[in-house]
């Protein structure tokens, strides 16, 4: 069984976009690619992550078994049948629970000096909106 799908089911990215590039150290790579890659990384240790799960779960019931053969993927594919019981639920809910990734860009915040520079700008602004609402009160008058 095997299920083609496109990499933003299982890995998603926040503040990127796939035809952005990501520099690390002298070493580029469009962030698409490493999605990509990503996938590909979880999907092979599928086995091997649904195994720490189980384990420090002390439940089996977190194996897929089709076929009685395991297929742990089906955690980042079409997902685990399961139910949820909400806070103030009378009933659980069935549903699936798939396993998705974000990567997530977070930029640095600009540097004091820089910060500085904006407020100084913000009150020159604001000082050049007073002396035209000023000018603008004397000449209608």
């Amino acid at each position: 069984m095997r299920i083609l799908l496109d990499m933003s089911d299982v890995v998603d990215s926040k503040n990127c976009e796939n035809y952005e590039v990501l520099l690390f150290g002298n070493h580029t790579c469009l962030v698409e690619r490493l999605k990509q890659d990503l996938e590909y990384a979880l999907k092979e240790r599928a086995q091997g992550i649904i195994e720490s799960l189980a384990g420090k779960q002390s439940n089996q019931s977190f194996y897929v078994i089709i076929d009685k053969s395991r297929y742990d993927k089906q955690w980042f594919e079409e997902g685990k049948e399961c139910q949820l019981l909400k806070l103030g639920a009378k009933e659980w809910q069935p549903g699936t629970l798939k396993m998705k990734v974000t990567l997530e860009f977070c930029p640095e915040e600009p540097e004091e000096d820089e910060v500085d520079q904006e407020e100084e700008i913000d009150e020159m602004v604001k000082s050049l909106d007073d002396i035209r609402q000023k000018l603008n009160q004397e000449n209608n008058s």
